[in-house]
C-alpha cells in the first residue's frame, strides 16, 4: 500500500492513500495531528512550508512518529533574510541519504553544492480537467502571466521578458502582485506592453491561469 501525508498547514492535512485523497483539519475536532499522523502511520511526509513555527511542528512529528519529512522547495526563500534558524531545523527535517526536492536543475546544483545533500529536480504541474474560464482575458492578444511578489530583484528578470516580448506581435505580459509591489515597481514597465493586476484568491487564479498562453 502506499500511503503520503502532506501537511499544508497546522490545521489541514491532506493523506493520499492508493491514490484516493483525504482532507483532514484537527482544528475542527479532527484530532491533533500526532494522533492523525499515528492513526495512518504515512510512509512520508511532504511539505512545503516555509514557516518556522510549521516547520517546528514536523521536525517534532519526525522524531516523535518516526516518519520521514520530505521537503519540497518552490523557490530560494530558505536563503533569504535571516533564516539561520530555519536552516538549522531544515539540517534534522531533511533526509541525509535521500535530501529533498527543488523546481530546477540550477537550483539542485546549487543547492548540493552548499548543503552537501542530495537534492532532485520535481516540478509539480496541475491537470485542470475543468475548462470552464472566466473571460478575463477577451482581447485577442497572447497574455503571458507571472502572479507573485517582486522581491529579490524579479522585477529585473520581468523586465527583460518584457523586453522579448516587444519583439513579438500580440504579445503582453500580465503581472499578479501586492499593491506594495504594483506601487513600487509598475512606473518601470511599459503599460502597453505589461499590465499589473492586484492579488486575487486562489481559486480565481488557477481559473485565470487556464486562459494565459504562457506561465511564468
Amino acid at each position: 500500500n502506499s500511503l503520503s501525508m502532506q501537511i499544508l498547514d497546522k490545521h489541514h492535512i491532506k493523506i493520499t492513500e492508493n491514490g484516493n485523497v483525504s482532507e483532514l483539519h484537527p482544528r475542527r475536532g479532527g484530532g491533533t495531528i500526532n494522533s492523525i499522523v499515528k492513526k495512518y502511520n504515512p510512509d512520508v511526509i511532504y511539505t512545503m512550508s516555509s514557516s518556522l513555527r510549521f516547520l517546528i511542528t514536523v521536525l517534532k512529528i519526525k522524531i516523535q512518529c518516526k516518519v520521514p519529512v520530505l521537503m519540497h522547495y518552490y523557490d530560494n526563500w530558505r536563503e533569504c533574510g535571516r533564516q539561520k534558524l530555519k536552516n538549522i531545523i531544515l539540517y534534522f527535517l531533511e533526509d541525509k541519504k535521500h535530501g529533498a526536492l527543488v523546481i530546477s536543475d540550477d537550483m539542485k546544483e546549487a543547492y548540493e553544492k552548499k548543503y552537501k545533500r542530495p537534492y532532485h529536480t520535481y516540478m509539480a504541474l496541475n491537470q485542470f480537467e475543468n475548462k470552464e474560464t472566466i473571460g478575463y482575458f477577451s482581447d485577442g492578444k497572447r497574455h503571458v502571466i507571472y502572479a507573485g511578489g517582486l522581491h529579490l530583484e524579479r522585477y529585473k528578470m520581468l523586465l527583460k521578458i518584457q523586453e522579448e516580448l516587444r519583439k513579438r506581435k500580440n504579445f503582453v505580459l500580465d503581472i499578479f502582485t501586492l499593491d506594495s509591489y504594483i506601487n513600487k515597481y509598475a512606473s518601470m514597465f511599459d503599460s502597453t506592453i505589461t499590465s499589473f493586476h492586484p492579488s486575487v484568491e486562489r481559486a480565481t487564479l488557477i481559473r485565470i491561469y487556464q486562459e494565459a498562453d504562457v506561465l511564468l
